[in-house]
C-alpha cells in the first residue's frame, strides 16, 4: 500500500512537471508569435507611410 502510494505522487510529480514544461514551451512560442506578428504589422504599417 505504502509503495503504491509513493508511485502515485511520483507520477503526480512528474505530470506536474510536463505541464509546467509544456504551458512555458505555449507562453514561449505565443511571445515570439506576437513579436514576429508586431514585426509584420510595423513592416505594414512603413509601407503604406510611404
Amino acid at each position: 500500500m505504502f509503495n503504491l502510494k509513493r508511485n502515485l505522487i511520483k507520477l503526480g510529480t512528474l505530470s506536474i512537471s510536463i505541464a509546467l514544461l509544456a504551458a512555458c514551451h505555449t507562453v514561449k512560442g505565443t511571445v515570439t508569435g506576437a513579436k514576429q506578428d508586431i514585426k509584420a504589422t510595423g513592416k505594414a504599417i512603413s509601407r503604406t507611410m510611404q
